[in-house]
């Protein structure tokens, strides 16, 4: 968070949900006890091998966390997957999706890189492994989307790198 009494970890690796699944988890220091709590339960991956929490990005008041899963199959093999979630005290679930999940094609990566605007409405997703064509080969791209009732949208042109593996 922007104040720093929240933060977002990633564990890629983690089991949970299947093996290498991944899952994140976010904590909230307690001044009166000096200590990080855990605030609500782990966010787990979907599926195994996804690696989800690889990134990680949390809005300037905490209230809102997205993670990348870049390995997840969704829609190929690597096509990758990113998951935005709300902070929620009214529900038995703390931490609830925002919208579907956002996923990649096949072999991009989606999710190997986030950033979430202050307000978390817009988010910054890289795709590491991106091709646009066979003399263009893992150049990368970053998408931006922007959160509109629930719902995410591409919003302007793909941005590609240069060059190929320049991820």
């Amino acid at each position: 968070s922007g104040n720093g009494d929240r933060v977002a970890i990633g564990a890629f690796k983690n089991d949970d949900g299947g093996i290498d699944s991944g899952h994140i988890q976010i904590f909230e220091y307690t001044y009166s006890l000096q200590e990080w709590t855990l605030l609500g339960e782990p966010i787990p991956g979907s599926m195994p091998g996804e690696h989800f929490g690889t990134s990680v990005s949390l809005s300037t008041d905490g209230t809102r966390v997205s993670a990348g899963a870049p390995q997840n199959n969704v829609n190929g093999e690597a096509s990758g997957q990113v998951r935005i979630y709300e902070y929620s005290i009214d529900e038995s679930i703390i931490w609830k999706i925002v919208g579907s999940a956002i996923s990649g094609i096949a072999r991009e990566e989606l999710g190997s890189s986030i950033s979430l605007s202050e307000n978390g409405r817009r988010l910054a997703v890289g795709a590491g492994r991106h091709t646009l064509s066979s003399s263009s080969v893992q150049v990368g791209a970053l998408y931006v989307y922007e959160e509109m009732d629930g719902v995410w949208y591409l919003i302007g042109n793909e941005i590609y790198g240069t060059n190929s593996r320049d991820y």
